[in-house]
């Protein structure tokens, strides 16, 4: 997630999951986004002739909304996170070689996988079907899974200290794009590999704390 979003404090400050919905296709038309043309009159006229998108939309998100609310346990999966995570192991491994150690960071990451395994299949809903009655302990994890991996206020990402996901950030110099593992990446384009070892650690706790929070709730 870059800067260019209107959920940059819930997510990159606050650690409230997200969720962005949009139309988009590659290769369409000039269009005036943030240009003097961006205005009501011309979605009315050119971009948007009936406003078919923005009621299709509204009603997606009203569907989401319903299915969130009417569901025992929420409709998420929590191994995804594990799994962008060892992505984006590999390709440090593949940029920065034996100039980073992360095996303790894979060894964090195969522990949440695992965990986060567990944890999905008891909120499989499926297995829920005959309750509506809220799973507040699984939700409840899913929900705050994010806030692991926030940094103390005032103690955030260096440079832009008010950021404090220490996972997913905007580039330090790339403004909209977003960066995964930004301490590390930036302190390895800083050529600072003590400064990424540390990051690492850092990342590699608060790994250890999502995992924890998951096998306490296999463990109920």
């Amino acid at each position: 997630m870059g800067t260019g979003s209107d959920y940059t404090v819930f997510f990159n400050h606050l650690g409230i999951p997200s969720v962005d919905l949009l139309f988009n296709r590659q290769g369409q038309g000039v269009y005036p986004y943030h240009s003097n043309y961006d205005s009501f009159y011309w979605v009315e006229k050119f971009g948007g002739v009936g406003f078919k998108k923005h009621l299709a939309m509204s009603q997606l998100w009203g569907l989401l909304t319903v299915r969130l609310a009417g569901t025992g346990s929420i409709l998420f999966e929590a191994v995804e996170y594990p799994k962008v995570l060892a992505h984006h192991s590999k390709k440090l491994k593949t940029k920065y070689g034996s100039e980073l150690s992360l095996s303790a960071l894979n060894q964090a990451i195969r522990h949440f996988h695992a965990a986060a395994l567990e944890v999905d299949a008891k909120s499989d809903p499926k297995a829920c079907s005959t309750s509506l009655q809220p799973d507040s302990g699984v939700n409840e994890t899913y929900m705050s899974l994010e806030r692991h991996f926030l940094l103390p206020k005032g103690e955030g990402l260096p440079g832009r200290e008010w950021y404090r996901h220490m996972i997913f950030a905007p580039g330090l110099w790339y403004g909209y794009d977003g960066v995964i593992f930004p301490g590390v990446v930036e302190c390895m384009e800083a050529k600072d590999t003590k400064g990424a070892d540390e990051w690492i650690g850092k990342i590699v706790e608060a790994i250890e704390k999502v995992t924890k929070s998951l096998l306490s709730i296999n463990q109920a």
